[in-house]
């Protein structure tokens, strides 16, 4: 092989080197993200654990019985679970959305990873048509 090959395919072996070493520096953030996805889901699920529990209770409708002494504890509790059921609420609204951003950013990266790995099959070619 001429020196010229030579030089194009190590250029091209460089750039092979460069591309792989950024499908790995991607398949690492893909982990990260990933395991970021079953931390959120986790979460979310127990604020919607804690929420159902709220719902389901049959208790909770009926904190206060009319005529029957209960203390001031009842009346403090009937105003109390409702707040914590809107933020229940909210907070799995919010997370929700961070999932939704998450499943994004997994989405784009592997697109990206995928035109990385054109790229690198793309050089092997070239190289190969080199020889």
């Amino acid at each position: 092989m001429d020196d010229e090959k030579q030089a194009k395919k190590e250029r091209l072996l460089d750039k092979s080197s460069q591309l792989n070493q950024d499908i790995s520096n991607c398949e690492q953030i893909d982990s990260d993200l990933r395991r970021s996805l079953e931390a959120f889901t986790a979460l979310d699920q127990e604020w919607m654990n804690g929420r159902n529990y709220y719902y389901n209770d049959p208790n909770i409708a009926q904190i206060q019985v009319e005529d029957v002494f209960q203390g001031s504890i009842a009346e403090e509790l009937s105003l109390e679970i409702p707040e914590r059921i809107r933020l229940m609420d909210h907070n799995i609204e919010r997370t929700d959305n961070i999932i939704s951003g998450i499943n994004r950013q997994i989405s784009n990266l592997q697109e990206y990873m995928q035109k990385l790995e054109t790229q690198v099959a793309g050089i092997r070619t070239q190289i190969n048509n080199l020889d």
